[in-house]
């Protein structure tokens, strides 16, 4: 009697060590899968033709929206030459009284042609050039010195390559764009961009978030202020 005990017992012993084990291994897997889901799965975004229509189509839509319900708004830009933002921002935002009813605070960084890591590869067969990335800082310039009501623009020069490109709007909505070289030299804002509006339930959402964030917090702790100087 005494050995079927033991017999007995060794079994369940045996049993609860594989239903532990199974269990383990089954939950594992389960928060494995959802982990992934949360990775692979990417909502609300949609593919923006390029930098004229990311502005006209679609940035000015939500900055009018948010200025009819009185958000300030905070725009943060990693540009190229500033070749299409610029006159927007003359002639959409300065010029439109409807959409300066809240504040409207813009950093953009433009690029520095004369870094090494910029000048061989703009210019040329590039559709970025000095001479526009030049005209669009003196009308920056000029714009910040107006100092306009409910208007507030900060411009900045950097010098690392420029990889990426894009919009944020008050942390919610983020326009993504990406350069390409070809031939040994620069093309931007021509491609298609990425919108994707935030969604703290995807891991995917999060890194795109964090990862134009952390890059404009890098290039814009490093990058030259444009706007103490009397002609840029």
């Amino acid at each position: 009697m005494e050995t079927l005990n033991y017999i007995i017992l060794g079994v369940c012993t045996i049993i609860a060590g594989i239903l532990t084990a199974y269990f383990t291994y089954y939950y594992k897997r389960k928060n494995e899968k959802r982990r992934l889901k949360n990775i692979t799965t990417l909502h609300n975004f949609e593919i923006i033709n390029d930098s004229t229509d990311v502005l006209n189509t679609r940035l000015l839509p939500i900055i009018e929206r948010l200025s009819l319900e009185g958000e300030t708004i905070e725009i943060n830009n990693i540009g190229l030459d500033l070749e299409t933002v610029i006159p927007w921002i003359n002639q959409k935002i300065i010029a439109s009284k409807k959409n300066l009813i809240v504040e409207i605070k813009l950093k953009t960084l433009i690029i520095d042609d004369n870094s090494e890591f910029i000048k061989s590869i703009i210019n040329g067969k590039s559709n970025i050039q000095s001479s526009v990335l030049h005209a669009s800082m003196d009308i920056a310039q000029k714009i910040i010195q107006e100092n306009y009501h409910n208007f507030t623009l900060e411009i900045k020069k950097y010098s690392s390559p420029p990889l990426i490109h894009g919009f944020i709007i008050n942390n919610e909505h983020l326009f993504l764009g990406f350069t390409e070289i070809v031939n040994k030299k620069l093309h931007g804002g021509v491609f298609p961009y990425l919108y994707l509006k935030k969604d703290n339930s995807s891991d995917l959402n999060k890194h795109y978030f964090n990862f134009f964030k952390s890059w404009f917090d890098y290039y814009w702790m490093n990058a030259e202020s444009m706007n103490n100087n009397k002609k840029l």
